[in-house]
């Protein structure tokens, strides 16, 4: 019994341990819930503004270019990163639908949370308050991206 006791305390985890358990757990909770957003109930809310990204993707992928001159564009705004640049190669692999639209709401969101990972890198601090300030981050972007 005392050599199961000796083992325990060499494997007890300590507080930092618990601590960077519980963001991670917390940060992948949140990248559930986006997925699920993403894939399932932005179904719900999912209109003709939002669809503009899949038809914007399925014109560039037809022409060939990415910034299409008989375009009409609400404000004047060129949409060139937010919409066809991840969307219109996707057309590749799966139709133009909804589940694009979800693939490409997913891959901006990764690609965000990886660039704020590489940035908040350079500061050195520790793992807990990266994932931490992802774990932020993370729980409030699914309706920005989607």
């Amino acid at each position: 019994m005392s050599c199961f006791i000796a083992k325990f305390k060499e494997i007890v985890i300590n507080k930092k341990t618990i601590v960077n358990i519980v963001f991670s757990l917390f940060f992948a909770t949140n990248l559930f819930m986006l997925f699920y957003y993403n894939f399932e109930t932005y179904k719900l809310s999912f209109n003709s503004d939002a669809a503009v990204k899949n038809l914007m993707a399925r014109e560039v992928f037809e022409s060939g270019r990415i910034i299409l001159s008989d375009w009409y564009y609400a404000n004047g705004d060129i949409w060139v990163l937010f919409g066809p640049i991840v969307t219109a190669p996707l057309l590749l692999f799966f139709d133009n639908s909804f589940f694009l639209h979800g693939m490409s709401a997913t891959i901006y969101s990764l690609l965000l949370m990886f660039s704020i990972w590489k940035l908040i890198s350079i500061f050195e601090i520790e793992y807990r308050y990266k994932i931490s300030i992802l774990a932020l981050i993370s729980s409030g972007i699914s309706d920005q991206l989607a």
